[in-house]
């Protein structure tokens, strides 16, 4: 978990200030502070306890080497947010004082409560402290696990659908987080480009394991190679996913909006749920591997049944390989996209099977006129042709 947090502070360094920005009236910013308020204050009725101690409450709940700044934090804003509810102002207008939301010119004010019965010019009111002050005396308030990783994972900063830890540059990676191999194969060498799932066996795989199959060695009673006699004639082929949320597996555990049921416990995987852009593509129906027994309190799902796990049964040969290029509201022009972060070579990997699967993004969107920003049915049609002629010209034969 601190590799996690460790990696996305290096690789996702952009200005702070932009990524906050992003979005209407205070974006992301405002989102989340007004959640986050809405949550504490349910969970000050909880505990019968103020609004400033249940915040305080909240920070004992993410990893220990995290919890002093996000006391500092709160022992900064405390006076605000006790006056502003002292007055009965919601926690949405707690949030315009704090300065993180705001009413841009030709925009209505965004709010997640009702409006007080009293008229408020919300577009005049001054922040008690500009957000800008507050991000200059906090920068690092958007690096907090649960924090930080909120707002990247609400606006959807992976670009490149590639493993963040990949030392070879293979795009498969040793470990699950940040698109590795919960959404890929697992990388069986990460020092080695040569050595990666879905390879065709590298000398037969005489010596090592070139393809992460778990399959290599010598029979010694037949003189032939485990790969040549147990998968040569096998037509192994992997399976490559190329979609949104749907194929992704998106969940947000609802434990983490009722406060009744948030503890440490609930929250002490947050950084890896929140790194996979609360995706869990691995007990999805496409690119599943495993039960989600490893976190029953977060996630349900039984007995995973999926397209890769049916490959795998059918031949064992297709041990790891798989790809998931899902993300969450992709429309057909960010596939065109994605595609690039494909890892399959014309001559050196074995075929695979590319489901495509565009579920609903190019009709619905976030945009305040929906029509003007759908995608025509020609894009559409141009899209999907363009994504077909990437995959004939990148992926082996016998596809």
């Amino acid at each position: 978990m601190k590799l996690d947090f460790l990696i996305i502070f290096t690789i996702l360094t952009p200005s702070l200030s932009q990524d906050l920005k992003r979005g209407d009236n205070g974006g992301i910013s405002c989102a989340t502070c007004t959640i986050l308020l809405s949550i504490s204050t349910q969970l000050a009725q909880i505990y019968n306890e103020t609004t400033v101690d249940s915040l305080t409450r909240f920070c004992t709940y993410l990893p220990a080497e995290d919890q002093l700044e996000c006391q500092n934090l709160v022992a900064y804003l405390a006076p605000i947010i006790a006056s502003e509810l002292y007055h009965h102002v919601s926690v949405d207008l707690v949030c315009y004082s704090i300065g993180l939301c705001y009413v841009q010119p030709g925009r209505s004010m965004c709010h997640l409560f009702p409006l007080p019965q009293t008229k408020v010019k919300f577009a005049a009111r001054n922040p008690i402290i500009s957000g800008e002050k507050l991000l200059k005396s906090f920068p690092w308030i958007c690096y907090l696990p649960g924090i930080y990783r909120l707002c990247q994972a609400l606006t959807d900063t992976y670009e490149h659908l590639v493993p963040a830890l990949d030392h070879d540059n293979d795009k498969y990676s040793p470990a699950e987080s940040l698109r590795g191999s919960i959404w890929r194969g697992r990388d069986c060498s990460d020092f080695f480009a040569q050595f990666r799932p879905g390879r065709r066996p590298l000398h037969g795989d005489m010596v090592k394991d070139s393809n992460c199959n778990g399959i290599w060695g010598v029979n010694a009673s037949s003189g032939l190679t485990w790969e040549e006699e147990l998968c040569g004639a096998s037509d192994a082929k992997g399976i490559i996913y190329v979609g949104d949320s749907v194929g992704a597996h998106f969940h947000v555990p609802p434990a983490w909006f009722t406060p009744s049921l948030l503890s440490q416990g609930i929250l002490t995987n947050l950084s890896y749920v929140v790194s996979n852009e609360f995706d869990w593509p691995d007990v999805g129906f496409a690119t599943g591997f495993r039960n989600a027994t490893y976190m029953p309190d977060l996630i349900w799902d039984d007995q995973v049944d999926s397209i890769y796990l049916r490959l795998k049964q059918r031949n064992l040969c297709n041990h790891r390989d798989y790809q998931n290029l899902a993300r969450n509201g992709a429309t057909s022009f960010d596939t065109l996209e994605y595609i690039k972060s494909l890892s399959r070579l014309q001559y050196q990997d074995k075929p695979a099977i590319v489901i495509y699967s565009m579920v609903g993004n190019d009709v619905c969107n976030e945009k305040e006129d929906t029509l003007k920003h759908m995608t025509t049915p020609t894009e559409f049609y141009q899209n999907v042709l363009k994504t077909l002629n990437l995959l004939e010209n990148t992926l082996p034969a016998n596809r």
